[in-house]
């Protein structure tokens, strides 16, 4: 099968490059792993898990063995050159508590995944249930002391854990020697490098290039990977639910103001010098597009900026920082 299950591409030595830069001691590497792991839903792979599972009544486990090879292929580069190397997974259910209690729609038109659509009823239920059996699986085998921690949420969206983290300290992550790296491709993500200490990785594919650009994206230039005609300025990590807000998403099926999309929104945000929260007491300050549809963006804000959705989990996160 080969690496059908691990798709995430990286830059092992410019990434150790630019932490060694950054005098880092302590790493901190944040795996989403829908996004690491994200070919677990690729069509060849649903299609040769389903039928083994039929033939066998039994799981494959190479999702857990690939996982297991690019974490260690990690820690063999990139120990040796730090004090501490420390591993947090997140994943969840699919459930978004903390957004779908204020918004029924938040991901309603959302399939399990764009491939799926090619099996039947009862093989997706087959394809629920090896993905069940592997995020469980994964949540007992890298619990490991000293090494990794697993956050896998049933009820809430997992998005939000890298943001958690570090707002709260843990694992050392506000530490001025810790270098917090995220390996994801989700762009809600970007928001959490207003941490000055936080980057997030990405690849993307460039169509003239005809290959794929390993990116490092911090503070000052987490709007590159959404807007293309991004220059260094106002537009930080800090603006992203700001900007997502009044443009939407449609990942999420959050909808935004009419007529704007990332670019028109980040213009705006540019040419008004708007602030990443904006002030109801200054309302009248802001250019009439957000005036005439301030309460769309600011519900919008609700759903997309980490910190709001944090005040909805306080009962919920209490467990992880009394520990």
């Amino acid at each position: 099968m080969g690496n059908h299950y691990i798709k995430f591409y990286v830059e092992y030595n410019k990434l150790l490059d630019y932490l060694l830069n950054l005098g880092a001691k302590r790493v901190n590497f944040f795996i989403d792993i829908p996004s690491v792991a994200r070919g677990l839903y690729n069509k060849e792979v649903i299609l040769y898990e389903i039928n083994s599972y039929i033939e066998s009544q039994t799981v494959s486990n190479s999702l857990i063995t690939e996982l297991k090879e690019w974490l260690g292929k990690m820690w063999d580069i990139y120990a040796k050159h730090f004090n501490k190397i420390f591993f947090v997974l997140f994943y969840d259910d699919g459930v978004c508590q903390q957004n779908k209690a204020i918004s029924r729609l938040y991901k309603k038109r959302r399939t399990v995944s764009p491939h799926i659509t090619i099996v039947k009823d009862e093989e997706l239920e087959i394809f629920r249930h090896i993905k069940k059996y592997y995020y469980e699986l994964i949540e007992s085998e890298f619990e490991i002391d000293n090494a990794s921690t697993v956050f896998y949420w049933r009820e809430y969206e997992a998005d939000v854990v890298p943001h958690f983290c570090i707002k709260y300290s843990l694992f050392e992550s506000d530490n001025p020697d810790t270098i917090n790296v995220m390996f994801s491709v989700d762009k809600d993500l970007l928001q959490t490098c207003k941490f000055e200490n936080t980057i997030q990785c990405a690849a993307r594919y460039t169509p003239s290039q005809r290959k794929l650009d390993f990116n490092i994206y911090n503070r000052d230039n987490a709007f590159a990977y959404i807007y293309k005609k991004f220059k260094p300025g106002i537009l930080k990590a800090d603006h992203i639910p700001l900007c997502l807000s009044i443009a939407g998403d449609a990942a999420d099926d959050i909808d935004g103001v009419k007529g704007y999309g990332i670019a028109k929104a980040a213009e705006l945000i540019q040419k008004a010098n708007l602030p990443p929260i904006l002030n109801p007491n200054e309302k009248q300050k802001y250019p009439k597009v957000i005036q005439d549809n301030w309460e769309l963006i600011n519900f919008n804000f609700k759903l997309i900026s980490f910190d709001e959705q944090l005040t909805r989990m306080k009962g919920f996160l209490r467990k992880y920082i009394s520990s």
